[in-house]
């Protein structure tokens, strides 16, 4: 990889509309998912996963639509808590913020990309090979203290 992981966040993080990062810097997203995840009996670690999936949904690296699934496989919750998690973030963090999202995800979309066929529109991020994005995720739900969402957030200003 000739960016670290870190770089290519950053880089990302910088692409995001103003409303994207209030979100995130202000604590909101964090508050919402509490909020949300309040009601069931899950450990705090699969609540610390699902922020960050749903950071990883926010800032464009992974698609909403692979949201449910990731929270199944990823944060451990069955089928039904998924949905219902899924359905209450996409209403209270995802919704105030779809116009800005929706108009920054189409402009990731529609950067060339460097290498054919390299990225999706699962990941679209302008020049970064789907191998470091997918390093990235790994990283970050891995808990990788180099791109740990928590310390990820508290850098944004």
């Amino acid at each position: 990889m000739e960016q670290t992981l870190k770089q290519i966040l950053d880089t990302q993080i910088g692409k995001l509309p103003k409303s994207i990062l209030e979100l995130l810097a202000s604590g909101s997203l964090t508050n919402n998912v509490e909020t949300v995840v309040f009601q069931y009996d899950i450990s705090q670690e699969s609540k610390d996963t699902i922020e960050d999936e749903t950071v990883l949904v926010v800032i464009g690296l992974e698609s909403l639509e692979d949201y449910e699934h990731n929270l199944i496989e990823n944060a451990g919750l069955t089928a039904e808590q998924a949905e219902k998690i899924a359905l209450a973030i996409v209403s209270v963090v995802i919704r105030p913020i779809q116009g800005d999202w929706y108009k920054f995800l189409e402009q990731q979309l529609s950067e060339e990309p460097t290498q054919e066929s390299n990225i999706t529109t699962d990941n679209a991020i302008e020049k970064t090979p789907k191998e470091d994005l997918d390093s990235i995720k790994e990283a970050v739900r891995a808990n990788n203290t180099e791109v740990s969402i928590k310390n990820l957030i508290s850098g944004i200003k």
